[in-house]
Order: C-alpha cells, then structure tokens, then sequence
C-alpha cells in the first residue's frame, strides 16, 4: 500500500508523504499519539518498537513513525516490523527534509487528545510509558505540557537527566517560567521526555517558524500561552519517560553550530523583553561549555 499523504499547511516540503503500511483502526478509545522522527537509525529501531510495545497499553495509542529518507533498512524494518494488533500504525516514507518537517508532519497528522514525539534512536521506558497513560486518563482537560524524567543511555547508561530545580522551574509562577525558559540555555530539555495537548502544541505554531533547532523553541511557545491558568505546564521527575542517547556528532559537540542555531532562538523566538539576557547567556554558556576546545 503506497498513499500519498500531502504536506501539513504551513510547511515548506512540497513532496508528499509517502504510506506504508497501515494497521489497527483508529477509534476513540486512543489517548496518545506517539510520533517518531527517524533518520539512518535502524539499528536502533527494534528497541524503540519494543519498548511501545512493552508498556501492555497499545490499545490506547496510535504510532505515526515518519522516515526521512534513511538510506539504510529503516523503512524495511518498520514495514514488517511485527506490530500487535491492538496498536494503531501508521509508516511513512517521505524525501529527505529534515527533523523540523518530520516532526510538524506528526502533529499535523495526530489524532488524538495527547502526542508525544521521540528519536528512533532513543526508547521510551515501557513502565514509565504506561503510568504516563495511567496520569493521562485521569484529566480532564487536554491542555497539558507535562515534562517527565528522562535517563541518559550508553556511557552514562541510566543517570537521569533532569535534577529537582526542574520541577521548581515549571511549578513556578507563568511570568516567572517564561522568563527562566526564555533567558536559561537549555541543558538539556527535552521532546523526547514530554507529553503535549494535541490542540494545545498545534495552537502554539511548533516548528511553524523557520527555526533549526526543534526542542527549545517549543516549549518557549509553550510557556508564552501557559499565563492561561486551564494550560497545566508541570515537570514530573518521579516518572521515567525516556532513555535518551547522547550522539558524539551532536550539535552540542560542535560549537559553531550550537552558537548559531541557539542565538537564532535567542534573537527572534522569544519575547522582546528577554531577547539581550537570552543571547548574552548564550553567547557565555557556549563559550565555557566548549573552552577546552580552544575554538572561542
């Protein structure tokens, strides 16, 4: 089965996804969206399958896995990959576009309440996956951006990513938050480890604005509707989302692209207000991250 799916309005991808495959049926009953962004990874697809498939709660989650024009096995892989079929699946295949487009498509195409967004080269935490259900079927509102904790893989294999100012930060009042997501140069904060409101990250206009780097932005925007009182944005540390694999090849390893790629958001995706700390910050953080590598 090969249908064409076109692109999200708002996108500058003009070629079309591509379908797949597609199992299960969509139906009321699914909660969360589950979108993930792959890209030459296939080795580490069965690992992030298994881990959805592990958490025992697929009747109430749909998978939406875009591949970006892997030039390896990926799209093989996740075409006879052996799904149950309790689980709603969708595969697509599209031109390389980057990240940003893989991800804007996700949403574009979500169909339900809640979506979560992970690299094909990280893997949720199946127990953490199914209390996150649990957490979700208990609200009564859908405008949510909750943060949960996420665990490093490989050579830091299980050291968890965020530390209790985290749950300080979004617990603080709205005005507060934002400035603090605004001005502090994430270190890091992830998509991976989060769960949206469907509605609420469409409304926000996420990876609508020309911007290379995905996750910061984001949750700025997040923070800027967040003054609302009925938009719940929350850290919850005692819940293991995520395990998150850190790449040698990284933006954060090169500094010249982090500079750049930050001091974009700095300059244009936050509030006027915090535009001159935002950059500041940036410029300092990236210049004592990498001093070692003498490329100041």
């Amino acid at each position: 089965m090969n249908q064409h799916i076109n692109p999200p309005i708002g996108s500058d991808q003009k070629e079309p996804l591509i379908l797949v495959r597609q199992d299960g049926e969509h139906d009321q009953s699914r909660l969360l969206t589950i979108v993930i962004a792959s890209y030459n990874h296939h080795k580490y697809l069965g690992e992030a399958f298994s881990s959805i498939v592990d958490s025992k709660v697929c009747h109430r989650l749909s998978l939406i896995f875009i591949d970006d024009g892997s030039p390896d096995e990926t799209l093989d892989f996740a075409k006879s990959y052996a799904f149950p079929p309790s689980l709603h699946v969708r595969i697509f295949g599209k031109q390389n576009a980057g990240l940003r487009d893989s991800l804007a498509r996700g949403l574009a195409m979500a169909d339900t309440p809640f979506v979560g967004f992970i690299a094909s080269d990280d893997h949720y935490d199946s127990i953490g996956l199914s209390a996150a259900i649990a957490m979700l079927e208990n609200q009564d509102h859908s405008d949510i951006c909750w943060v949960f904790q996420a665990a490093y893989l490989e050579g830091r294999d299980g050291e968890l990513v965020y530390n209790p100012d985290w749950a300080s930060l979004f617990a603080s009042e709205p005005a507060a938050r934002e400035r603090a997501l605004s001005v502090e140069f994430p270190k890091p904060l992830l998509l991976q480890s989060t769960i949206f409101g469907t509605r609420l990250l469409r409304r926000s206009g996420a990876w609508q604005d020309g911007l290379t780097l995905d996750d910061w932005p984001t949750f700025v925007k997040i923070a800027q509707m967040a003054h609302d009182p009925a938009i719940d944005m929350k850290a919850v540390l005692e819940v293991v989302l995520c395990h998150y694999r850190v790449h040698s090849g990284g933006a954060h390893n090169n500094t010249a692209r982090q500079l750049k790629i930050c001091l974009e958001v700095a300059e244009s995706g936050v509030n006027p207000e915090f535009r001159r700390e935002a950059m500041s910050n940036v410029y300092s953080d990236v210049a004592l991250m990498h001093l070692h590598e003498k490329e100041l």
